[in-house]
């Protein structure tokens, strides 16, 4: 069985950061609620499933422990393509996901990372679905700057699969 499908999520983001160009090391954090739009194509083979899916989410966290004078710093979108595999049964559907993401900042910073993560589904009618999913994004250069910013998440989300 092949499907795409769309969904709508709400979650919340932690971040943590170290940037390696201070001696010592500049350690900042943040978190705050995220939202994201995300579009994709499953094929089914008895219970195997795989697939693959394009997302934008707006995750506005600001950095926390930044030293005085520097301005405010906030991660703001992340714009994903990430593969799913996993297995369905009955209603429900468990997958790994693994991809690319491209982040951006309020200060004109931007750069690639990875994101990996697992989600469970729950096929509500024959048509639309719920679940829950942890993705952890990993930075580690950030337009040319040295640093290690990783950000977990946790989201639902609801979609309607066609």
């Amino acid at each position: 069985m092949d499907q795409g499908y769309a969904s709508l999520s709400l979650g919340y983001g932690w971040l943590h950061d170290v940037d390696n160009r201070f001696v010592p090391a500049l350690r900042t954090a943040g978190s705050d609620k995220i939202i994201g739009l995300s579009v994709g194509y499953l094929h089914q083979a008895g219970k195997f499933v795989a697939g693959a899916e394009g997302a934008y989410q707006y995750q506005h966290i600001v950095f926390q422990g930044l030293p005085v004078g520097f301005p405010e710093i906030s991660a703001d979108e992340g714009w994903m393509v990430r593969g799913r595999v996993g297995v369905a049964h009955d209603r429900w559907l468990a997958t790994a996901n693994v991809g690319a993401i491209y982040g951006t900042t309020n200060i004109g910073m931007k750069g690639w990372g990875a994101i990996a993560g697992a989600s469970v589904d729950y096929l509500m009618t024959a048509n639309i679905f719920a679940g829950v999913a942890y993705d952890h994004q990993f930075y580690r250069n950030f337009s040319g700057v040295p640093l290690d910013a990783d950000i977990d998440q946790i989201s639902m989300r609801i979609g309607y699969k066609f």
